[in-house]
């Protein structure tokens, strides 16, 4: 059986806009295209391992990831008190 996430995110990505499509990586090895509203939906449900970016994969955990209603994320300490 398919997680409900799964299926949301698959549906997002089959949408009739032609959105840019993100190569991914979910945990249960499957490698597939998702459009990038699917890639935040996956993110935010914990699914991808890692995903395609242009200079290479990034990995979920590994490499800092950006907040898509904030902007950058980075994983530099906080410096101000």
């Amino acid at each position: 059986m398919v997680p409900e996430v799964l299926t949301t995110a698959l549906l997002l990505s089959q949408g009739e806009k032609l959105e840019p499509l993100v190569k991914v990586e979910l945990k249960n090895g499957t490698i597939c295209q998702v459009a990038l509203e699917a890639l935040d939906v996956l993110l935010v449900h914990n699914e991808i391992v890692r995903f395609e970016r242009s200079g290479g994969w990034a990995v979920v955990g590994r490499d800092p990831l950006r907040n898509r209603e904030k902007g950058p994320v980075y994983s530099i300490p906080e410096r101000r008190h």
